[in-house]
């Protein structure tokens, strides 16, 4: 596993035509193109603050790759620039986030860059209330899927959320994608994967009854669990029972994500 403190600084940036199209607290997603090629880019904002967080999602990430689950954002290579070789190209230098990094105090020299496939589709964020019952059971499928995936590779992905699915009308198929919270874990640590269980209930929950996925953003965790299994229990689907039992996760002695799978599909 690469240690990501040993990386070399490369002032050659292989990348054109950046995009911006998404950014978190520590970070900029954005698509370039490479030798041809259109792939995302994760461009780490300030490496000073972030570097331990930055080496456990790649280490992550990384592992994650091994087995080529199709469900799981792809993850390429990283990268360590030199920011002022970075800003030398117009379409780094014209964004404002990036450029903000030479006023730095402390100043920032290296950027710390991911590369992973880029998705054609939309977050789920943005058009779930939109998709047919077809489309959202296929949703489910693959997040499932893709949640044992990690919790096979003792990882708990610790942000499951509408924001951080991807789905892609061409092939129907959904990726999760953001493992900037993700953690290696040892198979003791059943608490935290149960956390992982209940967050992807919460977003079969949103799928299932096209709710307003900013409904309980005031409310405590136990008030909006009573109040999301209360609204499933007038539906009888099948994807409202694998809503409930995922958001049941926390309090149940055993939750075991195959024998679920295996209930449902």
């Amino acid at each position: 596993m690469t240690d990501i403190l040993s990386l070399s600084k490369e002032v050659d940036i292989p990348y054109s035509d950046f995009e911006e199209i998404g950014k978190g607290a520590s970070a900029i997603v954005g698509k370039v193109s490479k030798n041809g090629e259109t792939i995302a880019i994760k461009l780490f904002l300030r490496p000073d603050l972030y570097l331990s967080s930055i080496q456990k999602e790649f280490t992550c990430i990384s592992k994650l790759n091994q087995n080529n689950c199709t469900n799981i954002v792809k993850f390429k290579e990283v990268h360590k620039f030199d920011l002022e070789a970075m800003l030398q190209i117009p379409c780094f230098r014209n964004n404002q986030n990036i450029y903000a990094l030479k006023s730095i105090p402390r100043h920032v020299s290296d950027v710390y860059v991911f590369e992973l496939e880029y998705l054609r589709g939309e977050n789920l964020e943005d058009g779930y209330k939109q998709l047919s019952d077809y489309q959202i059971s296929s949703i489910m499928k693959d997040l499932l899927i893709a949640l044992m995936e990690c919790h096979r590779c003792l990882i708990v992905h610790n942000d499951i959320s509408l924001a951080n699915a991807v789905f892609n009308n061409q092939n129907g198929k959904t990726v999760l994608i953001d493992f900037g919270c993700s953690q290696e874990i040892n198979e003791s640590s059943s608490c935290l994967y149960k956390c992982d269980i209940y967050s992807l209930g919460r977003v079969f929950y949103f799928l299932t009854t096209r709710s307003d996925d900013m409904k309980f953003q005031d409310c405590q965790i136990d008030e909006e669990l009573t109040s999301m299994l209360s609204h499933l229990t007038s539906c009888n689907t099948a994807s409202c029972r694998l809503a409930k039992i995922c958001l049941m996760a926390k309090s149940s002695p055993n939750c075991d994500l195959k024998e679920i799978y295996a209930n449902f599909f």
